[in-house]
């Protein structure tokens, strides 16, 4: 994992503090659909660790981060990982789409930014 991104400078407090989940710190709200309507807690995606962490295999399952509505980001590159494990071939990541929604809720439709 590399130190340049997002998630890593949220982690650090702006890299002045020792890395810490922002999501399990509460920095961020990660959550990710159950049977593609529920939600649950799911601070994988802004860790740095490996682990064994998906949806169900149904359609429009996705992942959430919220950034809280004091951050406006705008990527101009992004690193996806999953699991390499042989017992998770049906887990493995083959399709997503990268969307983003204003964060004060103006007009509260998400966008495409990369699929």
């Amino acid at each position: 994992m590399d130190d340049r991104g997002l998630f890593y400078d949220l982690g650090t407090q702006g890299r002045t503090q020792p890395w810490r989940n922002p999501a399990e710190a509460g920095w961020v709200t990660a959550i990710r659909s159950v049977n593609g309507i529920l939600a649950e807690q799911a601070p994988d995606p802004t860790g740095r660790q490996p682990c064994h962490s998906c949806t169900s295999n149904t359609p429009n399952s996705w992942w959430r981060v919220d950034l809280g509505a004091k951050r406006l980001f705008t990527p101009t590159r992004y690193t996806l990982r999953h699991s390499n494990h042989p017992t998770c071939v049906d887990d493995r990541l083959q399709s997503w789409r990268l969307e983003g929604c204003w964060a004060d809720g103006s007009d509260g439709r998400w966008r495409t930014l990369d699929e």
